[in-house]
């Protein structure tokens, strides 16, 4: 367990290691933590518990696998993606 005092502090915690598979933000508000989970170094985030669901495309970066499987994306392994599951009911980019 970690304690942070601002988002930029808890995003350096975060991504302050040399893996990268997957990881999971909780918050409660669902806009806010999409955009945190969009600036980790993540293959997968997920959201308050929302998997990213079985045809995303599932890979990590830095020292977590190479490349993705899954999706068009299997091909792309020049390109960082970040898969991020999100609740059904949040009105996204709305906010």
């Amino acid at each position: 367990m970690l304690t942070y005092d601002t988002d930029v502090e808890a995003l350096a915690l975060a991504n302050d290691s040399k893996y990268g598979l997957s990881g999971s933000v909780f918050s409660a508000d669902p806009v806010r933590a999409t955009r945190f989970a969009t600036r980790m170094e993540t293959g997968m985030v997920e959201v308050n518990g929302s998997p990213a669901g079985l045809a995303a495309p599932f890979g990590g970066v830095k020292d977590s696998g190479l490349g993705h499987e899954l999706g068009h994306e299997a091909f792309d392994e020049f390109v960082k993606i970040n898969s991020i599951g999100v609740p059904r009911d949040l009105d996204w980019p709305a906010r």
